[in-house]
């Protein structure tokens, strides 16, 4: 099998599993890089800034099941690989922002 045909069937695969990779994958990729924006501008050292993004992710994705539930009035579920998947998102989102732009 070419690599390329691996590397499209397993991209396949994500999208269509969902755990690890969807439409709210980037949401998670991009808040994580806002905080980066914002805790880089007010001057606040990388290791404190690294804590106080993987904390704000850890909370938002606590609370983002209820927020949700509240707001949309309909039971909604993540599994356990798609709430790890999308903290990972959120950090990757902040460390690139603070390391490449």
């Amino acid at each position: 099998m070419k690599p390329q045909t691996k590397l499209k069937r397993f991209l396949e695969h994500l999208l269509k599993d969902r755990s690890f990779l969807d439409y709210w994958s980037i949401i998670h990729f991009v808040f994580g890089m806002l905080v980066g924006f914002i805790l880089k501008r007010l001057n606040i050292v990388f290791i404190t800034s690294f804590f106080i993004s993987f904390s704000l992710v850890m909370f938002w994705e606590i609370l983002e099941h209820p927020i949700f539930k509240y707001l949309i009035k309909k039971q909604f579920r993540e599994n356990i690989k798609n709430q790890i998947t999308d903290i990972i998102y959120g950090i990757l989102g902040f460390l690139i922002y603070w390391f490449y732009l």
